[in-house]
């Protein structure tokens, strides 16, 4: 799941990841994301949040998202470094920063290795 106010990265992000063989739903507003994703936990692998967003903030949305569960990755992308809500999470083992720009194969990394810290500790 990518979840980014910006349509173009979303939908660039979504057609990469596409391309590698995920199956990707995407959305530029947290709240409908959020809404999905309640009625389908199960099915989502991983999740992308870009932190700075109109409306509903990443942050919140990473709120939202940890109160449902806490087994889902997540990489939390920002073009702003947010070391400090990192900070506060530090003992969160399913998550993990991405600055912006990024690469393909940053992302992709970004992505398997929030994968594994989870298949790690579950």
């Amino acid at each position: 799941m990518v979840i980014d106010d910006e349509a173009t990265l979303c939908a660039l992000i979504s057609r990469v990841l596409t391309k590698a063989g995920y199956h990707v739903l995407s959305f530029t507003d947290g709240q409908t994301a959020l809404q999905l994703l309640q009625s389908q936990t199960e099915e989502i692998d991983c999740i992308l949040i870009d932190l700075m967003m109109p409306k509903l903030s990443g942050e919140a949305v990473f709120t939202a998202i940890r109160a449902l569960t806490s087994n889902i990755p997540i990489v939390l992308m920002s073009g702003w470094s947010d070391g400090n809500m990192l900070s506060k999470r530090q003992n969160d083992r399913a998550l993990s920063f991405l600055p912006k720009p990024f690469s393909i194969n940053e992302l992709r990394a970004a992505i398997e290795q929030t994968q594994e810290q989870v298949a790690l500790h579950m």
